[in-house]
């Protein structure tokens, strides 16, 4: 499951995007991947955190998704 929010304030000349990537690996563990920067640069930083199960990465997810919409982030495609 993957989770695209960006934030855009012209005003502040802010462009940022977040994504949060819930993944299995290999030895079978579930990952919740962040990724952030800045929209068009082609940097950026990364995150992997590893859960033992599915329901905690996901509710993970759910957490850090509710804290950025709460910081204006809104989610696209």
């Amino acid at each position: 499951m993957v989770v695209c929010l960006q934030k855009v304030d012209p005003s502040r000349n802010q462009a940022r995007f977040y994504v949060l990537e819930v993944s299995r690996t290999l030895f079978e563990e579930w990952t919740l991947t962040h990724r952030w920067g800045r929209i068009g640069s082609s940097g950026g930083q990364s995150l992997t955190v590893n859960y033992g199960s599915e329901l905690e990465a996901l509710a993970a997810l759910a957490r850090g998704k509710q804290a950025k919409i709460r910081r204006n982030y809104a989610e696209f495609a």
